[in-house]
């Protein structure tokens, strides 16, 4: 089994993406049926398998939830003579909801339902006579499944060397940062890191010198950082620090946080847009554009001090 370390951005943890799949971040499932009984009896059964239970007697009540969190499964009761369920799920599969795995499960004997489940978008059905453990074991399966696909997720968004985002990375964390700093009318900041003389450093030293350097500047990055913020490796020697709710102010106070946090000199740009220019590739052409000023006015500082 192996076992890969995978950066959020912050930090580091590991996941197996080996036949017996182990993530430690929790799952959670959502499960709606109208039987409290039922409910009951899965949630503890999720419960023993380490995975979290949200429930719901109706798709409705559900839909509130969906909204403030991604579950890794859901399971869905179908009624007799009820559209509600197949509606539900239909709707997810046009959602951004779509890759979440559906069970769906009929207390009614006629199989033929599960045609219907399937056409729906369902991932699977069981339908009566079933015990619950069955479904567990089901939804078992399901949540490897979505680990595992989870997990390959995550590598294709980090950068091996450091473990925090990668540019693909960075760039789905900062669709959803200028998504929500719109939504909210919320501020957003981007700093653009550019280590001063790294090349000199692998010339003089070694690439093996100068990797390290960079998972130092990384782990340097995130401790110099809210929980909240995102630290990303562009690519090089360039990094990216992604600021929500943050004003153009207060991020320059975080780049002068990093300044003195960095055992390395480095070049910062600042880009903060305006309301009405929210556009993600134009803050980093920005910030890009602002770190090389600053660059510039380094090395002219750095050649006026020279001739003194």
């Amino acid at each position: 089994m192996d076992l890969l370390t995978l950066g959020t951005g912050r930090t580091k943890r590991n996941v197996s993406i080996g036949s017996d799949i182990d993530v430690r971040a929790q799952q959670t499932v959502f499960v709606i049926d109208e039987d409290p009984a039922f409910l009951e009896r899965l949630s503890a059964l999720f419960g023993s398998e380490q995975v979290t239970a949200r429930v719901a007697p109706h798709p409705n009540l559900m839909m509130s939830k969906l909204e403030g969190e991604r579950p890794s499964l859901i399971v869905c009761e179908i009624r007799r003579g009820s559209l509600t369920a197949f509606d539900f799920v239909t709707a997810l599969s046009r959602s951004a909801l779509a890759d979440v795995p559906v069970l769906m499960v009929s207390h009614e004997t006629d199989s033929s339902i599960g045609l219907r489940a399937f056409e729906a978008g369902a991932a699977d059905f069981v339908c009566a006579p079933f015990d619950p453990r069955e479904v567990v074991m089901r939804a078992r399966v399901h949540l490897r499944q979505a680990a595992r696909m989870h997990a390959l997720s995550q590598l294709a968004h980090i950068d091996e060397l450091t473990g925090i985002f990668n540019r693909r990375g960075l760039s789905v964390q900062l669709g959803k940062a200028v998504a929500r700093a719109v939504r909210d009318g919320a501020p957003l900041s981007l700093l653009l890191i550019d280590l001063d003389g790294f090349k000199r450093i692998n010339d003089e030293h070694g690439h093996a010198a100068g990797d390290q350097i960079l998972r130092d500047v990384a782990i340097q990055l995130g401790a110099a950082v809210r929980e909240d913020d995102v630290v990303a490796r562009l690519g090089g020697d360039e990094f990216v620090v992604l600021l929500p709710n943050t004003h153009a102010l207060l991020a320059q106070q975080v780049s002068d946080r990093i300044h003195r946090s960095l055992t390395i000199a480095a070049s910062i740009g600042i880009a903060s847009p305006d309301e009405e220019r929210f556009d993600p590739d134009r803050l980093l052409r920005q910030a890009d554009e602002l770190m090389y000023a600053a660059k510039r006015r380094r090395k002219r500082d750095r050649l006026e001090m020279a001739s003194i």
